[in-house]
């Protein structure tokens, strides 16, 4: 009997995050593609000695491997988005001969 191998590939997910600790530079590991929308606050995204801000209303993308941010809440109300986490699936196509 043929044994048939699945690929267990993680589901997409979705995650509301709410910081509401004073605002630090931290260091993120990422196993998955992200894609987030910034609700309240901004989000400063770091790339060598550049900083990419990303504010609220604003979209931003990450992709797999390490990532420094800082999540900075307003006044009035601590940091919060939406990500999306997912692993695109890769399709193989061979030809038959």
């Amino acid at each position: 009997m043929p044994t048939i191998q699945t690929n267990q590939q993680p589901q997409p997910q979705i995650v509301k995050f709410v910081d509401s600790s004073s605002s630090n530079i931290g260091s993120i590991s990422l196993s998955r593609y992200a894609i987030g929308y910034v609700l309240h606050g901004t989000k400063n995204i770091y790339y060598g000695d550049k900083c990419y801000p990303v504010c609220r209303g604003e979209m931003f993308y990450m992709g797999i491997g390490h990532h420094h941010v800082e999540n900075v809440g307003e006044e009035d109300c601590p940091f919060e988005e939406i990500v999306f986490y997912y692993t695109p699936q890769v399709c193989n196509i061979s030809s038959r001969i």
